[in-house]
């Protein structure tokens, strides 16, 4: 009996400890997305018929985004974000890697990068948390 519960645990704290896949980063994103653009739009007593006369999108639709969506674009977070009056800031932040007790970026070489390339309206370098 003991060792069952040992196993148990064991595949418990291995499920808890796991690293987030691909899937679970992105909805923590879209959900952080939908939390903040709800909060706004609770804070500025914005309803979703605002959000579609500024977006010039259907009342439906935009119920469609804010409820139905588990999986939203960018342009369409953009739209959001731009009719509640926020804006949308992205990072790309490399992985901390733990070793021994301390923990060290992780680095890899830039091999090219693209020269002078400007980033679509909406879209910044930084992520203000």
């Amino acid at each position: 009996m003991k060792k069952h519960l040992e196993k148990k645990y064991s595949e418990i704290h291995e499920f808890f400890n796991a690293p987030p896949d691909a899937d679970e980063k992105a909805w923590n994103i879209i959900h952080s997305f939908y939390h903040e653009i709800l909060t706004i739009m609770e804070e500025k007593k914005i309803k979703q018929v605002d959000i579609a006369k500024k977006t010039g999108k259907s009342k439906s639709a935009i119920s469609k985004m804010l409820n139905d969506t588990p999986n939203i674009s960018i342009k369409k977070m953009v739209e959001l974000a731009d009719a509640v009056g926020a804006e949308i800031n992205i990072s790309v932040n490399k992985k901390k890697v733990k070793k021994a007790g301390f923990s060290k970026t992780k680095s890899s070489p830039v091999t090219s990068l693209p020269h002078k390339r400007s980033r679509p309206a909406g879209i910044s370098q930084q992520v203000n948390n």
